[in-house]
This record gives structure tokens, C-alpha cells and sequence, in this order.
């Protein structure tokens, strides 16, 4: 399987922003083309290291080794631009190192295709209005609360109207012993004036 290979180190080339990647035909290299994104990082990681480089320069590597410097000038500034282009091409190798393991490239251009594919609707901001902040927060959550207490009153209904069923069936009933008794009563009033 070919291995993914990165063109213009920490130094971009100008490529169309839209392309994710082209195969070479001539090589079994493939070459991955950078996003904006990446393209920002390598110009910052540029940037950084032109900037930690520039701080060591030629007055102070000269103040720390003044004997070297006293010996031979000339001899001392050549130690000092090869020590900063070997120092530049030590860093940005590293750099170039690490965005072949971590795999950087593939993951920054995977970020711009996310950012792009990404839906257009606008995330909620603060109005500067606190009673409309915390109303557009609340309301979804005051709505799941509400809809839970309209099921909970829907169950309480529906058992509430079957309870009354069973209380209307047992006052029948309730009613029809009542009667009966009552019957019972009379029938045993008839018949006890006979027995005393």
C-alpha cells in the first residue's frame, strides 16, 4: 500500500483548496494536498520557529563564548549560521516527523472536509437580554417537563375513570344487598309477630 507523503514543508504551496488528495500515476507515492487549515498550522509552526531562532543571535552566541569569538571573528559567524541552519532544518524535520506519525495531515484535511460539510444553521449566542438567554434555555427544558406532566395527568385520568367504573359497579351492588336486606327485614317483621 502506498504511503502517504506530504509536499511543501512548512512552506505551502499555492493548490486548490477543494482537492483532498491526488495519485501520483509516474510514483506508488501518494500525495496528499494541504487544506486551509494545515496550511495556517504549517505558517504558524513557520513562524515559530523563524521566531526561537531569531532569538539566538550572533551578540548573544558571542557574549556566551567570548573566548571562540575573541580567536577568530569570522571563523565565529560561519559556526553561528551553521549552527542556526542546522538548528531551522533539526526543528522543522522533527515537525515533519511528527506530522508523518500522528498522521496530521490526513486528520487536518478530514477537519476542513467536517467544517464544510457542516450545517450552515448558526450556533446559539448570548443576546446581551438575560430574560431572552435564559428563556431559550429553559424553554426546551420546560416543554420535556410539561409533556412528562400531560402523560402523568393522561394516566391519572385514565385511572381515575376506571376507578370510578369499579366504585359505580360496587354502589350497584352495594345498592341491590342493600335492597335485599331490607327485604330480608320486612319479610322477617311479617314473620316474627306470628312467633312471639
Amino acid at each position: 500500500m502506498a504511503t502517504p507523503v506530504c509536499e511543501n514543508k512548512l512552506q505551502p504551496e499555492k493548490q486548490s483548496p477543494t482537492d483532498d488528495s491526488t495519485t501520483s500515476t509516474n510514483t506508488s507515492t501518494v500525495v496528499l494536498t494541504e487544506g486551509r487549515r494545515l496550511k495556517f498550522l504549517r505558517d504558524a509552526l513557520g513562524m515559530t520557529i523563524a521566531k526561537c531562532i531569531s532569538a539566538g543571535k550572533f551578540s548573544l552566541f558571542a557574549k556566551n563564548h567570548p573566548s571562540l569569538f575573541a580567536a577568530n571573528d569570522e571563523a565565529f559567524r560561519g559556526i553561528h549560521e551553521q549552527y542556526t541552519k542546522k538548528l531551522d532544518d533539526m526543528i522543522k524535520t522533527e515537525v515533519e516527523t511528527m506530522f508523518d506519525e500522528e498522521g496530521i495531515v490526513k486528520l487536518m484535511n478530514e477537519l476542513d472536509r467536517l467544517v464544510a460539510s457542516a450545517s450552515s444553521d448558526e450556533a446559539w449566542r448570548p443576546t446581551g437580554v438575560p430574560e431572552r438567554d435564559v428563556s431559550a434555555h429553559l424553554v426546551p427544558v420546560k416543554l420535556k417537563e410539561k409533556q412528562k406532566l400531560e402523560e402523568l395527568l393522561r394516566e391519572a385520568d385514565a385511572d381515575n375513570h376506571r376507578l370510578q367504573t369499579v366504585i359505580r359497579g360496587r354502589r350497584k351492588r352495594l345498592l341491590r344487598m342493600h335492597e335485599s336486606i331490607k327485604d330480608d327485614m320486612q319479610q322477617l317483621v311479617e314473620v316474627t309477630p306470628v312467633f312471639c
